[in-house]
């Protein structure tokens, strides 16, 4: 009997895809230099880099906003232009909570869900207010919302229609801890259902808790890009701040899994190496009479900063080769 060659898969479309996306302001500075990016279905991808450095403009011409100088950017295998049909499957949220004031939040929503059925889609209304928590409030005027609850009615505006991708400008900006958690907590939510995520970010924290992957960028172009685990670094690292720097690092250079120990500050030093475990560094030093003042594992904050420090531009944006 004979066997038939299996048939392949067709390959996966990126979720977005940009390829040497340059955009040049009127003022000569280029905002975005020859960018190029790849996103995957269902990943939760944090744009980070300081102020000046691309993000926005980059959502904006994903968005089809704004259009680029040269280069191109797809989402879903087709190319971004304004009106482009494939924007009907993307939710945004860019430029902050633009909506009526004497409106109520549902009145509000309403209109939005009215621009969907004309294109042609349909719109969750409860499920984007369920989701979001805005609880009674949708039915107060917009213009007695507090700063988080206009977040929350943007957040839910973008969720109407059920996208395939969410394009979020800082989502986060000016909440306090518990509505930073309510945000994220509907990120995940519709990550778990398949929904794609970008948005730009000044909290590297907030890359850990949320994302899968993070790209960072600087003077408009990727510095570096990939997932989370990548971009912390595959090997343990531990820093300690130390009460006598010097005899700590005699003390940790002895002992089998420490394969690096560099000084990283007066008293503090930078602990590398395979099955790293804190509590044996701590012991080790305590029993060699070495004091520890503090130490925290290794973060994105940590890689993010590092992917600068051997840069002449600082990670303000300033410095030799700023527009």
């Amino acid at each position: 009997m004979a066997h038939e060659d299996p048939v392949e898969a067709p390959p996966v479309c990126p979720a977005i895809q940009i390829e040497q996306l340059t955009k040049r302001l009127r003022n000569g500075i280029t905002a975005v230099d020859r960018l190029d990016l790849v996103v995957a279905p269902g990943q939760v991808l944090g744009m980070v880099g300081p102020n000046g450095s691309g993000k926005t403009i980059t959502l904006r011409i994903l968005l089809g906003l704004v259009r680029p100088t040269s280069g191109r950017a797809l989402i879903f295998g087709q190319e971004v232009h304004p009106g482009a049909r494939v924007l009907g499957r993307v939710g945004a949220m860019v430029d902050g909570p633009g909506f009526v004031p004497y409106l109520s939040g549902r009145r509000n929503l309403d209109l939005a869900c009215r621009q969907i059925h004309l294109t042609g889609g349909s719109a969750d209304l409860g499920g984007a207010v369920e989701m979001t928590g805005l609880g009674e409030a949708i039915d107060r005027p917009f213009s007695s919302y507090s700063h988080g609850m206009r977040y929350r009615l943007a957040m839910a505006r973008a969720l109407l229609g059920g996208p395939d991708l969410l394009i979020l400008d800082e989502p986060t900006t000016g909440m306090d801890p518990e509505q930073i958690h309510e945000v994220h907590t509907v990120m995940e939510a519709c990550a778990e259902g398949g929904t794609t995520i970008v948005f730009s970010t000044h909290q590297m924290s907030e890359v850990e808790l949320v994302c899968s992957h993070a790209a960072i960028l600087r003077a408009g172009r990727l510095a570096a890009a990939g997932s989370v685990a990548e971009l912390v670094g595959e090997l343990p690292r531990v820093r300690l701040d130390l009460d006598d720097r010097d005899a700590g690092i005699a003390v940790l250079q002895t002992l089998p899994e420490v394969s690096r120990v560099t000084a990283a500050g007066p008293r503090s030093v930078t602990v590398e190496g395979e099955g790293l475990r804190p509590f044996v560094l701590l012991e080790s030093l305590h029993a060699a009479g070495c004091g520890v003042s503090g130490f925290r594992s290794n973060t994105f904050e940590d890689s993010y900063f590092e992917h600068f420090a051997a840069d002449p531009l600082r990670p303000d944006g300033s410095g030799p080769g700023t527009p």
